[in-house]
């Protein structure tokens, strides 16, 4: 696996993993709204010259520190909807079943498709399997 490198202020890993792509969300949080854009943007500025749209993602979410209060998750709402929007194929993988539960009905309600995970070498496998 090969780190890319951590975007701005450290929120996000970004690893190529062989053809795929896997951004880690750290346990630091954001203390600003303004550091949720310019986390986002190093995460693009790591991916220059990567073709998205036939690259997939992985968004490993295990360490993040929730924060689910109104403006925050109106902040990072679109950053999350473009991210996964990019790339060919998206999985999530986070800590917990009730977690998964509460990603899976979250992009549901927002018409997007992805994959959750709460195993990591399901994951990648998943990451490793034919696209449909």
């Amino acid at each position: 696996m090969e780190s890319v490198g951590q975007s701005s202020q450290h929120f996000y890993l970004v690893q190529r993993f062989g053809p795929a792509v896997i951004v880690r969300r750290t346990k630091r949080r954001h203390q600003h709204m303004s550091e949720v854009g310019t986390a986002f943007a190093s995460i693009y500025d790591q991916l220059e010259g990567v073709d998205l749209s036939s690259t997939p993602l992985v968004v490993d979410l295990r360490l993040v520190v929730g924060r689910n209060d109104d403006s925050f998750e109106a902040e990072v709402a679109p950053h999350r909807r473009e991210l996964i929007a990019s790339f060919a194929r998206t999985a999530i993988l986070v800590r917990t079943t009730i977690g998964a539960l509460q990603v899976k009905r979250m992009f549901a309600a927002e018409g997007i498709d992805v994959e959750v995970f709460t195993s990591e070498p399901e994951c990648l496998d998943w990451l490793h399997s034919p696209q449909p």
